[in-house]
């Protein structure tokens, strides 16, 4: 007696929706830990806060700049194998950017986390495209997007609660990396092996052919040139409250500071929505 394969598809289904949201969560947690704690870093190095917000834009800007080259490394290499060595790697720079020496070491540890970063997105949404029903797949990909907006608003609020409770920014970004390595263990384990991937061919003239049909488009560069200029108003804001609220007339602890960010609350809930 042959036995029905449709619940093994949904615990499939399951099972890669679990996984993909805690990677994005973990990816944003990770990411921008250290930006609640920019005035600490700023006098603990005795740099500029100009200077400080280096531990924030470096890591952003490694994922940005090679969200696209992974993306075609995934194509080749197997989404599966990117997502789980970018999570392992990510959880390892957080831990070592936690107790860098100096900032010049702790800017470099950022910069690997967000280049380890950069292979989960890169792979995570053409998994689900591949790997989850179609009926499902807007739903999922919601999912998703609300849970690197809960890692974003988690992380950072937990790095400046842990910062303040112990009186030390080194306590606060271990915490993240902490939680990273859980993450990165559990996603290990949890996500199942991918049934509808097939390699690319990384040729370069298959490669120039999908940049130019992309950028032939009349709506996607537009939605890209969006998306550049809303993150950098975005993170720009929120690198600078921070300085701003731990003076006078707020004198605002890292605790008290992080709870700005718990307005990423209304961005998780409508993008699940």
């Amino acid at each position: 007696m042959t036995l029905p394969t449709a619940p093994t598809d949904r615990d499939e289904s399951i099972r890669i929706t679990l996984a993909l949201c805690l990677a994005g969560f973990s990816c944003f947690v990770l990411l921008y830990g250290t930006q609640p704690l920019l005035p600490q870093l700023s006098e603990a190095f005795a740099i500029s806060p100009g200077t400080a917000s280096l531990s924030v834009t470096v890591g952003t800007g490694a994922m940005a700049l090679l969200l696209i080259p992974l993306s075609l490394v995934a194509d080749r290499w197997g989404r599966e194998r990117l997502m789980r060595f970018g999570l392992l790697g990510a959880a390892l720079c957080a831990l070592a950017s936690a107790w860098a020496p100096d900032f010049f070491l702790l800017v470099v540890a950022r910069g690997l986390l967000g280049a380890c970063i950069a292979g989960v997105p890169a792979a995570a949404m053409a998994h689900l495209g591949e790997e989850v029903p179609g009926r499902a797949r807007a739903r999922v990909m919601g999912l998703y997007i609300a849970a690197n907006a809960l890692g974003g608003m988690a992380g950072r609020l937990l790095s400046a609660v842990v910062s303040d409770l112990t009186g030390s920014w080194h306590y606060g970004l271990a915490a993240l990396g902490a939680i990273g390595l859980l993450v990165a263990i559990v996603f290990w384990r949890l996500l199942p092996p991918a049934r509808h991937f097939e390699p690319r061919s990384l040729q370069p003239g298959l490669l120039v052919a999908d940049i130019r049909r992309i950028y032939a488009d009349p709506g996607l560069p537009w939605l890209f040139t969006t998306a550049f200029l809303s993150m950098g108003a975005f993170v720009g804001l929120y690198n600078y409250l921070p300085f701003r609220l731990v003076q006078p007339p707020y004198n605002f602890g890292p605790a008290v500071i992080g709870s700005i960010f718990l307005l990423y609350s209304v961005g998780t809930f409508s993008s699940a929505w």
